[in-house]
């Protein structure tokens, strides 16, 4: 079984394997984004489909309209871990897009923290690392703010 991640923008859509968390892009013919209304024919003919292999999705998309094939037969669960997910919805999310996991699963675990946004005890979002550079420079605007 194997883990895909789909992203659909802008009537453009490519696939990528998700292994070991990183992407690997899937070229279509030497093409890595095509076109969303026939994505799906050649997304089957690349990955070798065969009927009834059961395959995960991660679907990032800004068309509601976008479906995943009917045909293909989707499995009981992931394979890689969430964090692994997570990644790849971190790599390849912006706002507008929606996200969906077939199977269906919690996606709560990759909502990250917005700037100026508090953690509650026990929510189910990331921290940002302290010692991250991002973190650094918003340090530091701090303390200039403060004089």
């Amino acid at each position: 079984m194997n883990d895909y991640c789909i992203l659909v923008k802008n009537g453009r859509a490519e696939a990528n394997r998700i292994i070991a968390g990183k992407l690997e892009p899937i070229h279509f013919r030497g093409e890595v984004r095509l076109d969303a209304a026939g994505f799906w024919p050649l997304f089957r003919e690349k990955i070798e489909y065969s009927i009834g292999e059961a395959i995960a999705l991660l679907v990032i998309c800004d068309d509601e309209s976008f479906v995943v094939d009917p045909e293909l037969t989707i499995a009981e669960q992931f394979s890689c871990p969430k964090h692994e997910l997570a990644k790849a919805i971190d790599a390849l999310s912006s706002p507008g897009c929606m996200v969906r996991a077939y199977p269906e699963i919690d996606l709560r675990f990759a909502i990250h923290r917005q700037p100026g946004a508090s953690l509650t005890p026990g929510s189910n979002q990331d921290a940002v690392d302290e010692n991250s550079l991002q973190s650094y420079f918003s340090r530091k605007t701090q303390e200039y703010k403060r004089g």
